[in-house]
């Protein structure tokens, strides 16, 4: 009978216990040429988007997910972009003054660790983690791996603590 070290070896990275979950590409050893193959494919006449108008409510429904609350001198903006077009004022400038101690009156309204979008704590076997992502991370596999598993029976010490 024959013994293969699959964990440590390039040539098996499709099955190894860290794949589970259908990851073919994260320890793909041609990884970087594949991930060049695919901005290629996506790309000009490639991508299922090339030629078509963007919509009003896609564009009003990312606009709203990408825009946070601040407040500069005690008034109020739905968004940095507002803030920049009222005040004539550079949105890097802004976000520089928001991230700094020297200007107090840059506030925003939810801070800026709360504005991560798959911030969902959660449970490896006797370890938290404050995302899907650093889960998996920690574990060598991809967010997608991991985010399969938290809602698979068949890792049932896998948990999400909190659903927003």
């Amino acid at each position: 009978m024959n013994y293969y070290d699959v964990v440590n070896s390039t040539e098996y990275y499709n099955i190894k216990l860290t794949s589970i979950g259908g990851d073919i590409f994260t320890h793909h050893p041609k990884k970087e040429e594949i991930r060049k193959q695919r901005v290629k494919q996506m790309s000009g006449e490639g991508n299922h988007q090339f030629g078509k108008a963007k919509t009003k409510k896609m564009i009003d429904s990312v606009k709203k997910a990408n825009s946070k609350c601040i407040v500069i001198d005690e008034v109020q903006f739905e968004s940095v972009t507002i803030a920049s077009t009222t005040l004539g004022i550079g949105i890097s400038t802004i976000n520089y003054r928001l991230n700094s101690t020297t200007f107090p009156t840059y506030q925003r309204l939810m801070p800026k660790r709360e504005t991560k979008i798959n911030g969902y704590k959660c449970k490896v076997g006797k370890q938290t983690f404050d995302s899907i992502a650093d889960a998996a991370k920690f574990h060598c596999i991809s967010t997608h791996a991991m985010r399969n598993r938290m809602y698979s029976q068949n890792f049932p010490d896998h948990i999400i603590l909190n659903q927003k």
